[in-house]
């Protein structure tokens, strides 16, 4: 995002006035709040939702086996950040956000969120800021990641997204089945 400097009476050079402090909503917070509607979206279509945005109950019965990740072809984690404000600092509708989140679940199922707070100097010598949705992914499947993020450079009006791909040694331990109930 792209934001304009801004002249002594608070005005940015284009004279519009920047969002005030109070109108713009942190990333995570943000994150949380899509997060949430996507459980509530997808429960209303049939879908169990289960960790931290599953409604409250308890259980007392053995936690339902997940199998492992196959252990074939190379394990990836990407990261990459989707802007929550236009190049003009316009905040994103969140309508336009929340889609991006439901198919980045859809095409990737699942993905960690963090807030990413950046800045940069423009082609014109400008201090710019933003504040993005910092996002996670592990995959196997790069393609068809890179796929969802060049939609969503497309979507957000964005020049380019940067992925950061670490290819490491990753461990998945997994205790003997059974041995942890939900509490």
């Amino acid at each position: 995002m792209t934001m304009l400097p801004s002249s002594p009476a608070g005005l940015r050079l284009d004279g519009t006035r920047p969002p005030s402090p109070e109108s713009v909503r942190r990333p995570m917070e943000l994150a949380h709040a899509l997060l949430d509607e996507l459980a509530a979206a997808l429960a209303a279509e049939g879908v169990q939702i289960r960790g931290a945005f599953a409604p409250y109950h308890h259980v007392t019965s053995p936690r339902d086996f997940v199998p492992a990740v196959e252990a074939t072809g190379e394990l990836l984690v990407v990261h990459f950040e989707l802007p929550t404000t236009s190049n003009l600092g316009v905040p994103f509708g969140r309508d336009v956000l929340f889609l991006l989140v439901r198919e980045l679940y859809r095409e990737m199922r699942g993905a960690s969120f963090f807030e990413s707070d950046g800045m940069w100097q423009d082609k014109q010598g400008a201090f710019c800021g933003d504040l993005s949705i910092g996002v996670e992914v592990w995959t196997r499947d790069l393609a068809r990641l890179e796929k969802f993020v060049l939609h969503a450079a497309d979507v957000l009006s964005q020049d380019e997204i940067v992925l950061r791909i670490t290819r490491a040694d990753f461990r998945v331990l997994r205790p003997a089945k059974g041995d942890h109930r939900e509490q």
